[in-house]
């Protein structure tokens, strides 16, 4: 056959050419077809049926919504809506008067009338707004009422905690942005660990500027994330360097509420600079306990071994907020002398406290520790039984072979140059 020159020597061209290639696939299943039917390996077994139910029963909950994505050898995408549906544990009373899908002027509007009765599938519409929407969430949003903006952004927020396919960029950015001050501080707590930097000059100026003390110190740990990128090399020296200074001018601001400045301290401590250490000392002897607790959250988090003696005396301290924290700085300090004390506190009287002694035994590690773990995963109280799991998959991770390859601390520094070590009398409390 003669080559055409173009496609407008054939009438129809596509159409001849998807004719042509749809006859033989066609022919070549209609081969594979009578090749197994020819094969008596092929031949239908009566307990197939049975192993596919035993390997559907093995399914997580979180497997089956990954695999709701596809449908059949053509891997048919299904909608996100589907999928938001299937993941909620009971039937939405409310959504049966509201369509499955939704857009984003009828999920608005929704909003509007009915407040926090939209269901999940519709407010999906909020989320993974593409260019062509945006300006228009950012003109319709403001107009819902502010209960209702809280509901539905807490509602989507929790989704998202839950590893839902749900991008939350375009309304968080707006929920920063929002008057009320409950929403602003919604959409901090929609950021989780981010450390993106398209949001770090809003949460910058929020934390020095914001009217309200919550909002302040809500952006003031949300600004932590950025300073430990920071430190993994996981952002721009220059990007962690501008959220540090904003948690420092929070620091040295005599005016600034406690709380803040508290929230400034936890944030400031994954940094290496070496005047944060004196800063932790200094918060350590403040008059007021709010700072006290904050030092020790501090400590923890600094990855400094020289704060070890100090958080590890104040595990017996009077006060379970104290020792809760301590528990949890012994912990991330990887304090293994203190394992005596922190067993101990499995049974304090204070059920935070008890959560925290369970968090520190999952980084001490130890037999004994893992024993004890073993027997509270088997505890009536659902969060200690999960809070356990928790603290067992974290032992078996400091366990393995790539967390010993990656040391966090320098075991042979010497402790004894630092000034608490050989108090005598540190954290005798009667």
């Amino acid at each position: 056959m003669k080559t055409p020159k173009s496609s407008a020597q054939f009438e129809e061209p596509e159409d001849e050419f998807s004719g042509q290639f749809d006859d033989e696939v066609e022919d070549d299943f209609a081969d594979l077809e009578d090749e197994f039917a020819d094969d008596d390996d092929w031949d239908d077994d009566p307990d197939d049926d049975d192993l596919d139910d035993e390997f559907d029963d093995d399914l997580s909950e979180e497997e089956e919504l990954l695999g709701a994505f596809f449908a059949g050898g053509d891997f048919e995408i299904v909608e996100l809506a589907t999928l938001l549906r299937e993941s909620q544990d009971e039937p939405d009373p409310t959504a049966a008067d509201v369509r499955a899908t939704a857009t984003l002027e009828e999920v608005i509007e929704d909003l509007r009338e009915r407040s926090s009765d939209v269901s999940l599938t519709d407010l999906a519409a909020l989320a993974n707004v593409p260019a062509a929407e945006r300006e228009e969430l950012r003109a319709l949003w403001p107009t819902v009422p502010v209960q209702a903006r809280r509901s539905a952004l807490e509602a989507l927020i929790d989704a998202a905690s839950e590893d839902l396919p749900l991008d939350l960029s375009e309304l968080l950015r707006l929920a920063l942005e929002d008057a009320d001050d409950e929403v602003r501080q919604l959409g901090i707590a929609g950021l989780f660990d981010n450390a993106a930097p398209e949001f770090l000059g809003r949460l910058t100026q929020m934390t020095r500027r914001d009217l309200s003390s919550a909002v302040r110190a809500a952006a003031a740990t949300a600004l932590g994330n950025y300073v430990l990128a920071g430190e993994l090399d996981e952002l721009e020296p220059a990007l962690a360097m501008r959220a540090e200074e904003a948690l420092m001018a929070s620091l040295a601001d005599a005016d600034e509420m406690l709380a803040v400045q508290c929230a400034a301290l936890e944030s400031i401590a994954y940094s290496g600079e070496v005047g944060v250490r004196q800063l932790i000392e200094d918060a350590y002897y403040s008059e007021h306990d709010e700072m006290r607790q904050s030092s020790l959250t501090a400590m923890g988090r600094s990855a400094d071994v020289r704060w070890r003696n100090l958080a590890h005396a104040e595990l017996s301290n009077p006060s379970p907020q104290i020792r809760a924290r301590a528990a949890f700085a012994v912990g991330e300090l990887e304090a293994r002398a203190a394992l005596p004390e922190v067993l101990a506190l499995v049974d304090d009287d204070d059920f935070e406290v008890r959560i925290a002694a369970i968090y520190a035994l999952g980084h001490l590690g130890g037999s004994e520790a893992r024993a004890v773990l073993e027997d509270l995963s088997n505890s009536e109280d659902d969060f200690v039984a999960d809070a356990a799991d928790e603290a067992l998959e974290e032992m078996a991770f400091y366990a393995s072979a790539d967390a010993q390859n990656l040391p966090l601390y320098d075991e042979e520094e010497d402790d004894d140059d630092w000034r608490f070590a050989s108090d005598a009398d540190l954290g005798i409390y009667n």
